[in-house]
């Protein structure tokens, strides 16, 4: 989903990215790819490959795509402390339509 910037009338698309290192004791759910798009995001992208996860958020705000990535990591913690550190973090914010 691309939004018109108020001021300049552009689209803009902002893509944000994590990686984590995670626990060395890797669990059933290694090695996988997840995405889904969720309302208000173009795509969200989860790539857990041995002790590496990356997810990446394209949305049209970097707050709202840090909070997503965020809430993603805590979620998981919670569940199991799958993750252990992030590693990571790159913003890259691309205006065109």
């Amino acid at each position: 989903m691309k939004s018109k910037a108020k001021d300049t009338g552009k689209c803009i698309e902002v893509i944000s990215k994590a990686v984590f290192e995670l626990k060395s004791n890797i669990r059933n759910w290694s090695n996988q790819v997840i995405e889904f798009c969720p309302k208000g995001f173009d795509n969200i992208h989860i790539e857990i490959h041995d002790t590496i996860c990356d997810i990446t958020v394209k949305g049209e705000s970097e707050v709202e795509n840090y909070h997503y990535i965020v809430a993603i990591w805590e979620l998981i913690t919670w569940q199991d402390g799958y993750f252990y550190k992030p590693i990571f973090y790159e913003i890259n914010i691309e205006k065109s339509c």
